[in-house]
């Protein structure tokens, strides 16, 4: 279990839960598909060469005949592949190029594509949340009452309650996680007398997970003062530029698929939201088969 990228779902769950894990098992075959790809590719480059070589040996010792129509056809077709190999060990310069190329772009790209699921990662979980909150508040509406002020245009925008309620909703999930998860959890737990989190400890990593996210998306990955005062156990310093690799994305995953795991559990007790999924109708799970990274 330890190599598990995701916490599996729970055995019975609502269809907000369902959409969060069949997102999070499509990220995780991107990834798996990706490492598996790079990988392949250098196996790939090294055949280049040797094919290269087959091709001239072929060459020298069959094409030698007199002349014909089927040979100079012949001739002109590997002479064609050649060239192809030639550019591509032109590159080489006998530097190597083309041993473990893969590898070094992969060394290049890693981070960039670690940055791009993280942010998939905390998206896919504030997109739960606040799916999961436009449930609860469908059918009470009143909790949402603020001090926020949105104009009679943006409202007029939805044709039904519940487009306007959802809408409301994801606006103030995105706002307050913005703000800090701090804020979205203080909101959540004074409409509706709910914890998002059951351990500080949990509180504080889904905190930094998010920060991190925005981060990303707002400041190139480089820490600022707001992301110090909002994750004050982090070891991150001031100007320091964010390095993410795929431990991270396993530990984000595990802790933030435990999350809705643990929140789609309690918020169906307290509030009564049915539960029609299985989770054994979802794809990956009909026997326990979970992406697992590749070796």
């Amino acid at each position: 279990m330890d190599d598990l990228l995701f916490k599996a779902p729970p055995e019975r769950m609502t269809k907000e839960c369902e959409r969060y894990y069949l997102a999070s098992r499509q990220s995780a075959l991107f990834l798996f598909n990706t490492l598996t790809f790079y990988k392949t590719l250098d196996g790939f480059l090294e055949t280049i060469g040797a094919a290269g070589g087959l091709l001239r040996a072929f060459a020298a010792t069959n094409l030698d005949d007199p002349q014909s129509p089927e040979k100079e056809e012949l001739r002109r077709k590997i002479a064609e592949a050649l060239e192809g190999v030639d550019k591509i060990e032109a590159r080489d310069d006998g530097q190597g190029f083309l041993k473990g190329f893969a590898q070094r772009k992969l060394f290049e790209d890693l981070p960039m594509l670690c940055e791009m699921l993280a942010c998939r990662h905390v998206d896919n979980y504030l997109s739960y949340i606040s799916e999961i909150l436009t449930l609860i508040y469908r059918d009470r509406p009143e909790r949402l009452r603020s001090n926020e002020q949105v104009t009679h245009e943006w409202v007029l925008k939805h044709n039904t309650m519940d487009e306007l309620i959802a809408a409301l909703v994801e606006k103030t999930v995105l706002n307050l996680s913005f703000n800090g998860m701090y804020d979205l959890w203080r909101d959540i737990k004074k409409k509706l007398n709910f914890n998002l989190f059951e351990t500080e400890d949990e509180y504080k990593f889904a905190t930094e997970i998010v920060e991190i996210r925005n981060l990303v998306v707002h400041n190139r990955g480089i820490v600022n003062r707001v992301f110090l005062s909002r994750s004050r156990n982090s070891k991150l310093e001031l100007g320091h530029k964010i390095a993410l690799g795929t431990g991270d994305l396993k530990n984000y995953s595990k802790v933030l698929s435990s999350s809705v795991y643990d929140i789609d559990l309690r918020v169906t007790q307290q509030f009564g939201l049915a539960q029609p999924v299985l989770r054994n109708s979802l794809p990956g799970y009909q026997k326990n088969d979970v992406v697992q990274q590749p070796n």
